[in-house]
């Protein structure tokens, strides 16, 4: 899982946006370290994700699942931000701003952004 579409999309994709977005961040020619992580929501498992930051300089967050009748097959699942460790003073205390993540739909944010997943 770790090369295939990971190394394809970093270096394709991710890199090269994350580089423009985050330049004063991104102090290596290349993004080297991959890492592919996914949780998978469920009522009888995972709901939500608690508040964290990642081990990452960028991270990707991919919203997928499967549609019934025309719609996704759940409700939920948005993501909260505040600030950014390392860069905020005080980012745990900032107010949290919501993101509605859609199915299909991808964010681009900085690894240390703190971030969270809410109920489905």
């Amino acid at each position: 899982f770790e090369g295939g579409l990971v190394s394809l999309l970093a270096e394709r994709v991710l890199g090269p946006i994350a580089k423009a977005l985050f330049r004063d961040w991104i102090r290596h020619p290349e993004l080297t370290d991959r890492f592919a992580f996914t949780v998978r929501y469920e009522a009888s498992g995972d709901t939500a994700l608690a508040e964290h930051a990642d081990a990452s300089c960028v991270t990707l967050n991919v919203c997928l699942g499967h549609q019934v009748a025309g719609r996704p097959a759940f409700k939920g699942g948005d993501l909260l931000f505040r600030g950014v460790r390392f860069k905020d003073e005080g980012a745990s205390a900032m107010a949290q701003q919501a993101v509605q993540h859609r199915l299909g739909s991808a964010l681009i944010h900085m690894g240390q952004h703190l971030h969270q997943a809410t109920h489905i």
